[in-house]
Formats: structure tokens, sequence, C-alpha cells
């Protein structure tokens, strides 16, 4: 079964696509165990659970009459299908809705990959390595039309392997067109991670940028949409950590 993508919480209730597994996962809900702290966005309350360490499983509840700027489990899922496990990420296992009481209640399935955020694992800064895995890992999903909008410390998982993998695209986009709206969204993919994972060293930027550029597909036409966008970006976003006063000393 599939969901009717439209943008609106009662179209998005309608149903939700099932397969095997998620309804596996619904049947054992007695054993499912609190995975970090619950999350109120806006009027949607979302709470994190993992069963045996395989599956995290996302709640998210709701009242039934609210209309929600933004189905994150839709957007999950539909980012995660097109992907489908490439670059490490995790297998989507769907979504299903119902109606309890007066409320909306939504359960989003995902593979749990086994590993530690950065954020967990006590990271306050990514190293040479680790900068350049970000930044070909931001090119891949700039070529395939995804903007992850959230690369941050915690949503960059190190896997068994050893390896980097990005695992929560509840804020990401897909573009079927690149159109300037995407380049506009691949800068400031570029621009978050840096300040958040690089924290605007020079050095580490520069790393995570070489990596990038190499890895990204490109003619001379898109390259330089990338780069325009990426310097409007950085000058707003810099302006803007100014007036805060929180822009490091070494910028």
């Amino acid at each position: 079964m599939t969901s009717n993508n439209n943008n609106t919480a009662n179209d998005s209730l309608k149903a939700g696509p099932l397969n095997n597994v998620l309804l596996d996962v619904l049947a054992q809900k007695s054993s499912w165990q609190l995975l970090g702290k619950s999350v109120q966005r806006k009027a949607c309350h979302c709470q994190n659970y993992h069963l045996d360490g395989r599956f995290i499983i996302k709640l998210f509840r709701f009242p039934e009459n609210e209309i929600l700027d933004n189905t994150w489990w839709i957007i999950e899922h539909t980012i995660l299908s097109l992907i489908n496990g490439k670059w490490g990420s995790p297998i989507s296992h769907g979504y299903l809705s119902f109606n309890q009481d007066t409320y909306n209640i939504v359960i989003f399935v995902r593979e749990r990959i086994s590993g530690n955020t950065l954020e967990e694992s006590n990271v306050s800064i990514l190293n040479n390595a680790q900068c350049k895995e970000v930044g070909e890992l931001l090119a891949n999903f700039h070529n395939d039309g995804i903007v992850t909008r959230d690369c941050t410390l915690g949503n960059l998982l190190l896997n068994t392997d050893n390896t980097l993998c990005f695992i929560d695209f509840g804020k990401a986009r897909s573009y079927k067109n690149k159109t300037l709206l995407f380049f506009f969204q691949a800068g400031w993919d570029c621009w978050k991670a840096q300040w958040r994972c690089a924290k605007l060293e020079p050095r580490l930027c520069e790393i995570m940028m070489n990596a990038y550029w190499a890895k990204l597909d490109t003619n001379k036409y898109t390259r330089a949409l990338y780069n325009l966008m990426q310097k409007i970006t950085r000058r707003q976003q810099l302006m803007r950590l100014k007036k805060r006063g929180k822009l490091p000393d070494y910028i």
C-alpha cells in the first residue's frame, strides 16, 4: 500500500506504506524501549524508541484537527526510499497512521544503524579524515538531488565499519530538477556542515570542501551556481553570527 504524499496532516493519514517488517515491529510494541528525550515540534509531539537494537521507531502525536507545516514521516520515508541504503543510510520500513481519541498517531519505522553519533561520542569537532568523509557524503546527496538541511554532529553516525553515515532525514528535501532553490539549499547544506561540524575552522573547512568539489558532478554552469549560492549563504550567515556575537575569533 502506498501513501498519498500530500502536505496536509489529514491527507497523510489516509494510508501508509505497509510491509511485514513494520507490522512485526508494531506487534512487539510492549518490547519497545525509550530512546532519548521527547521532542515537541509546535503541536506535534515526537518520541523515539528502539526494538532489539535493530529498529528505530518514531511515534508522532498531534491533535486530529491540526494541520501540520511538515509531515516528517513522509519526508523521511520518501528520502530513505530514494537513497535505498546507499552511503550507509538506514532503510525505511514505512509508517502507519491512525486516530486515537482526539489525536492523530503516526508510527514510522526505519532500520537502526549500529554505532554512535558523533554527538553521543562527545566529539565536538571533526578531524581531517571525517571532514573529507562529510564533504564526500554531501556531494553524493547533492548529485542525487537530495539536501539534508541538518548536517550536524548529532545526525552523523560512526558505524561499525568506522565510516560516517547520515541517519536523520526528517528535514531533508529531494529535487527531481535542480532549480535555483535546490542550489540555494545545497549551499546551506555545505554551510551548516562547516559551521556545526568543523566550527568554521579554516583548515578543516578547506579539507571538507575540497573533498566535496572533487566528488560533485558538475559542468561549468552548475558549478558556478553551486559556488555562487555557497558564497551568498556564507556571507549572510557570517553577518548573522557577527551580529549575535558568536563569530569565532579566527574568522
